[in-house]
């Protein structure tokens, strides 16, 4: 940063709660000179169970201040690992008092055919042109979920495994 914008001078000590205003106010500056109306901005945090109370004061902080405009925030959570108690839940309960916008959407497992369309999207060919080179498991679910389907082409987890052989690959791949 030094070579862009020159030596800056040291910022003055301040009490906790006052450095975490100024951190605030300092990173909504910095969002909004990305979001504009000419370019609105849109951030997808993964994992927000796992956020720690400082991340999720500045959640707050971003979503509820006047001065932070054209942001889209998009967080995915595992619903099973929060429950009503959960730090994110009363962040929740806190931003939608202020007059924050949440909107909670479930997503349902993915089922086998889910999969293969995802699988053969990636690699562009039609799910019928896939071969499983293993047959498709799931121990003690209802489906593959979401979350734990994001490496191609061998995924072993946790509660499944997957491997898949494409019999024809179209251009492109």
């Amino acid at each position: 940063m030094k070579l862009v914008i020159g030596e800056q001078p040291a910022v003055p000590e301040l009490s906790a709660r006052d450095a975490q205003n100024r951190f605030q106010q300092v990173f909504r500056r910095f969002i909004g000179v990305f979001a504009r109306p000419e370019h609105p901005l849109a951030l997808f945090l993964d994992d927000l169970q796992w956020l720690d109370a400082a991340t999720l004061d500045l959640m707050e902080d971003l979503l509820t201040q006047p001065d932070v405009k054209h942001l889209l925030l998009i967080g995915a959570y595992r619903n099973n690992e929060v429950g009503p108690a959960h730090p994110l839940m009363s962040k929740h309960g806190a931003m939608r008092r202020a007059g924050v916008m949440l909107q909670e959407i479930v997503l349902a497992p993915l089922t086998r055919e889910d999969m293969q369309r995802l699988i053969a999207d990636s690699v562009h060919c039609e799910p019928d042109q896939l071969v499983p080179s293993q047959n498709w498991y799931m121990k003690g679910r209802q489906g593959i979920h979401f979350s734990q389907s994001s490496s191609f082409p061998s995924l072993p987890m946790k509660d499944y495994s997957l491997s898949i052989t494409v019999k024809h690959v179209g251009p492109g791949i």
